[in-house]
């Protein structure tokens, strides 16, 4: 169950304008801002803190979604980033620049990002409060909502489950392998959704935890009031416009998987999700490519046609862990320069971060059962 462990003040955000005056103005969580209510700034990380609050409001799960169990709010006021009108000629982004706002400006699109230590405290921010498509990016809260399953004694993580071809998606890599094989353990469908993100095994894994319905009632449980899965693959990487279904806020995923990780589950379940994570080979251009010497990273990504986004658990060389969510939607470059960006930001961060500390050693990683030799799980279908 989560605990209220947001109870001190954050040690650093950001933003401040660095040219022009002018008043602050409270952050809006839209999904899609416009130009004109978002207009691009000169901001830099700050170590200052703020005590505006974020809005946690969820947005109203479908009708027929479980009722979650009531959290406890927190007894910290979370802040809020602080915008500024922008000066009247805007700076020209530089390739190397360590602002968020420059880096967001190059790349066309809008960026949000939130870095979380361990107690899941806000060290620093930009957009953080603003809803984005989650797209793959559920897929890490769902290993864990499955990890817990097992470890509730509702299944167990060798038992297997039918694989079928009616079941492949597109993009299944390792569900097709197995077609022939007709089953796959729910170790390996797990680690398949977040080594490979693996669609199809989404798919299969989801009713275990009660469908979209059931791990958005596992996210309230362990805190979270904002993000929410509506839908399966690959209905939600729509992401159109003003649509908060299957959406996330920085602040909300980052949050969410420091309370999982580093408080709520196990630590054997928890240190398996985090060895998958560190074993992902699908993030290797984003978060893990602006890693500082002596850092490590396990990542889970997100990709829609129009969205770049990478959830990771960074290890400092001090042994100190924690969260970053970075969310990029709509870039108007290509592909490689849209994780390239994420790459950049991950850098500026860190260099800040340098600065400012905090965070507490991770659990090691346990391995769980999987293959062949389980109890078999029933799929609805299945005959």
């Amino acid at each position: 169950m989560h605990a209220l462990r947001h109870t001190v003040a954050p040690l650093a955000l950001f933003a401040t304008l660095l040219a022009g005056g002018g008043a602050a103005s409270s952050q809006t969580s839209s999904l899609q801002a416009s130009e004109q209510d978002r207009p691009k700034l000169k901001i830099d990380f700050l170590e200052k803190e703020d005590p505006a609050s974020q809005d946690q409001t969820a947005a109203p799960a479908p009708a027929d979604a479980p009722s979650p169990p009531s959290s406890e709010p927190s007894s910290e006021p979370a802040p809020q980033v602080l915008r500024e009108p922008a000066p009247a000629i805007a700076a020209t982004p530089s390739a190397n620049s360590d602002n968020p706002a420059d880096i967001e400006a190059a790349t066309g699109g809008r960026m949000g990002i939130a870095l979380v230590n361990e107690e899941g405290r806000v060290l620093l921010g930009f957009n953080r409060a603003e809803r984005f498509a989650m797209c793959s990016t559920f897929k890490a809260p769902l290993a864990a909502a499955v990890l817990m399953g097992a470890e509730k004694k509702r299944y167990g993580m060798e038992g297997t489950l039918s694989v079928r071809q009616s079941d492949l998606l597109e993009y299944a890599p390792a569900v097709r392998a197995n077609i022939a094989r007709g089953r796959m353990s729910i170790a390996e469908l797990t680690q398949a959704v977040v080594e490979v993100s693996d669609n199809s095994a989404a798919n299969i894994l989801l009713p275990l935890v009660g469908g979209p319905q059931g791990l958005t009632a596992f996210m309230r449980e362990h805190g979270d009031e904002v993000t929410r899965l509506d839908r399966t693959e690959p209905s939600l990487n729509e992401n159109a416009a003003g649509d908060e279904r299957d959406t996330t806020s920085p602040e909300a995923m980052a949050r969410l998987m420091a309370d999982l990780l580093f408080a709520d589950m196990p630590q054997g379940p928890a240190g398996q999700l985090r060895g998958w994570l560190q074993a992902s080979t699908t993030g290797l251009k984003r978060i893990r490519a602006g890693l500082l010497p002596g850092w490590t990273a396990g990542d889970k990504t997100g990709t829609c046609g129009n969205a770049y986004n990478d959830v990771g658990v960074l290890r400092a060389p001090d042994g100190r862990s924690y969260i970053l969510a970075v969310y990029l939607d709509r870039p108007t470059v290509p592909g490689p320069k849209a994780e390239a960006a994420i790459a950049q930001v991950t850098r500026a961060a860190l260099a800040k971060l340098n600065e400012v500390g905090g965070g507490a050693r991770a659990p090691e990683v346990v391995p769980v059962p999987s293959g062949d030799g389980g109890d078999i799980v029933p799929r609805p279908g299945d005959r």
